[in-house]
């Protein structure tokens, strides 16, 4: 056998598409990622607020916060407000010794932080402002969020498949190839923007955000009232074939 017709027999083994038809089907893979958005409608808020108080005696330092607790309390309980949504996060009494180039004196301070749930999001000013008026000296945090965010998740993905199929679906028809069904997905991070979060040193009995006593500085990050969605991506594998 010459050497000429031993190559051509290889070739002809290994690449079996030379023996097909020109214009047989050939299937190949498309690979597309797709997108979707959706947005938040706010329905729920969880609120730090902390008692703080302060005196020459603990005892005394001790009886003005519970006296403030108990009003707090009172005022939750008597605009039902539920008891099991308010939460104790931590409380601590401790010795706070005089500033030397000051005329202040030593005292002691007591201080308890709370957190609680409340979906009554058009009474959140008011409820904010009752609390400090009954002895609350800080708003720590606030936090807004739609209690079903995990369907808001599936529907922005469901939304980013709808993107990749209608994708597929476009190039095929402007290439002039034949799309088949998908074989492959891949899911990509979700992302959340524009998050409804406030997180304050303080709340003056004023009603100011900033740190008491600071001289009026303000520390306070704020994107209350910002547009909140949540941003998915799928990546699918569809099979096609140039006719």
């Amino acid at each position: 056998m010459s050497r000429q017709l031993l190559c051509l027999m290889i070739c002809l083994t290994a690449c079996p598409s030379i023996l097909a038809a020109p214009d047989q089907e050939r299937t190949l893979q498309l690979t597309v990622t797709g997108y979707g958005k959706q947005f938040e409608e706010i329905d729920t808020a969880d609120l730090v607020f902390s008692i703080t108080t302060r005196h020459e005696e603990s005892r005394v330092a001790k009886e003005r916060h519970d006296d403030a607790r108990d009003r707090c309390t009172k005022y939750l309980t008597e605009n039902g407000f539920e008891q099991d949504k308010i939460q104790l996060r931590s409380t601590r009494l401790w010795f706070i010794p005089k500033h030397p180039r000051t005329p202040s004196q030593d005292e002691y301070a007591c201080q308890t932080v709370y957190s609680m749930r409340t979906t009554r999001i058009d009474q959140l000013s008011d409820l904010q402002a009752s609390l400090v008026e009954r002895g609350v000296d800080g708003i720590q945090e606030l936090t807004l969020f739609n209690s079903n965010r995990r369907d808001l998740e599936d529907d922005a993905r469901r939304r980013a498949i709808d993107d990749a199929k209608q994708k597929a679906a476009f190039t095929c028809e402007q290439l002039g190839w034949k799309l088949g069904k998908p074989i492959t997905i891949q899911y990509g991070n979700l992302r959340w923007y524009g998050h409804h979060h406030r997180n304050s040193a303080g709340l003056s009995p004023h009603g100011e955000f900033g740190n008491r006593g600071g001289g009026g500085g303000t520390s306070t990050t704020d994107n209350i009232g910002a547009s909140t969605y949540v941003d998915a991506n799928v990546t699918l594998t569809f099979e096609y074939t140039i006719e």
